[in-house]
């Protein structure tokens, strides 16, 4: 159960938010102790969570009761706009998204990877709407993973055309609604490459169900460019003049069956005259010419060195993380390391610098060094380390020939050394030395860790209170 849940479970007046005093919050919190005996989805986790809210985060709390779209989706209801009042407090939208990231983030990207794992858009282009109060992590998840449906509407609408079921989702007037909501000028370039595939196929089939539906629905995104908004109107126009899916008129239907009939009897008597025809002839082998309309979705059998890959990329987190700081001994730090350059040797290796202009800088602004481990994507989710870039406090590093398919991983912390405690799970670099990690952990070093960041253009990277902020053209154009 959720705080604002918890909250309505309890039936506190909402303009007591903020006011409350340390008697009012023991007498809450003895309440809850009692609703947890009796309520298996009140947890001392979401009681803490609760308290924590109310007390420093009054602001940001009262906000959500006045945001239709975060309180539906975070009550699950389905409130009028008529039941919010007028907002009363200023929403500072940098708090608001450390207030949603600490106390909703998990819940609403588990909602948002089951909405695109299903490619089911309606509610989260509903949600979309809040899109500004999401944390940087959670934007950039949503970025990538609409970036990602786009890439493969491309690869699929490229003739020859195979199983175009896997994008089904283009027809649906809903994933525009979405996409427009959290549009961006990279994320309108990829879409509208899409709609001229979509033209391509329209113009060699005007009847093309894909098509027309496409163009139809397309009607719900609201573009930035004109020309593309001027385009998506015109061809929305051509798709339903062309693209009328059959719908009979309940009328006398008898002058149908006789038709139906006729031609019926005269496909009958055109096989049998062809089948007479063909059995005379071997001058055409069906070897000559065939339409393979199959499709085999069997997926190929992985080498287990990928599909083990992701046991490998966790255990290496656990190393990076999951230490006890007092058991610390052996500690050697890493004092000749300069920003742009890999800390590790054993899972992120060494790459050589390209000279190609096709880079990307990366700025931190925190009181924290970043190492960002740089991984490729391949069959859709497997992450394969490639290298990694050590990004000390208020620098700068160039990360070099970037591919397209490539996530970030971003691990926070002070002091990069060298040490062993008393766990045995250890990477060794050579001359028997363990790989170097933070002493010092940052706020939600593990959760970060975790998410995976889509860099298309320079960034700039700050951290403070748990919360980290990405500025980059990808989100802020």
């Amino acid at each position: 159960m959720n705080i604002i849940q918890l909250f309505e479970t309890l039936a506190i007046d909402k303009s007591r938010i903020g006011a409350l005093s340390q008697d009012d919050f023991s007498t809450i919190e003895n309440v809850l102790l009692i609703e947890k005996e009796k309520n298996q989805l009140i947890s001392d986790i979401s009681i803490t969570n609760f308290l924590n809210a109310l007390k420093f985060h009054s602001e940001s709390f009262r906000g959500i009761f006045e945001n239709r779209v975060l309180y539906n989706f975070f009550t699950n209801k389905d409130q009028p706009r008529d039941f919010f009042k007028p907002e009363t407090v200023s929403n500072d939208v940098d708090k608001m998204k450390t207030f949603v990231g600490l106390f909703f983030g998990s819940e609403i990207k588990a909602f948002f990877n089951q909405s695109f794992e299903e490619n089911q858009f309606y509610k989260a282009s509903i949600l979309a709407e809040a899109f500004p109060y999401f944390p940087d992590t959670i934007a950039y998840y949503v970025l990538f993973e609409a970036k990602d449906c786009l890439d493969i509407a491309h690869s699929k609408l490229i003739p020859p055309y195979s199983d175009l079921s896997k994008i089904e989702y283009l027809k649906d007037s809903n994933f525009y609604a979405f996409l427009s909501k959290i549009k961006t000028p990279k994320l309108e370039e990829k879409l509208h490459s899409v709609f001229e595939l979509l033209i391509n196929m329209f113009n060699q089939n005007s009847y093309s169900e894909m098509a027309g539906k496409a163009f139809l629905a397309t009607g719900s995104y609201v573009a930035l460019d004109g020309n593309f908004a001027e385009k998506i109107r015109v061809y929305r126009e051509k798709g339903s003049e062309f693209y009328k899916p059959f719908a009979p008129k309940k009328k006398n239907r008898t002058w149908i069956y006789v038709v139906v009939g006729t031609f019926v009897l005269l496909r009958i008597g055109f096989f049998i005259s062809s089948s007479n025809l063909f059995n005379k002839s071997n001058n055409y082998s069906n070897d000559d010419y065939t339409i393979d309309e199959t499709y085999n979705d069997t997926k190929p059998t992985l080498d287990p060195y990928y599909s083990e890959m992701k046991f490998k990329i966790d255990s290496f987190h656990t190393f990076l993380t999951e230490f006890n700081a007092s058991e610390i001994k052996n500690f050697t730090i890493n004092s000749t390391l300069k920003s742009g350059e890999n800390p590790f040797e054993t899972f992120y290796k060494n790459v050589e610098k390209s000279e190609s202009s096709d880079f990307i800088k990366v700025k931190n602004t925190s009181v924290y060094d970043m190492v960002l481990l740089e991984n490729n994507v391949i069959y859709d989710s497997i992450k394969m380390p490639v290298t990694a870039y050590y990004l000390k406090a208020d620098e700068n590093a160039i990360l070099n020939s970037v591919a397209s398919n490539a996530v970030f991983n971003i691990y926070i912390g002070k002091n990069l050394a060298s040490f062993k405690t008393n766990s045995n799970h250890l990477f060794i670099r050579n001359q028997s030395i363990v790989e170097y990690r933070f002493k010092e952990l940052a706020p939600q070093t593990k959760d970060l860790l975790k998410a995976d960041f889509y860099f298309d253009d320079d960034v700039t990277i700050s951290f403070k209170n748990g919360d980290i902020k990405i500025d980059s053209r990808v989100i802020m154009d």
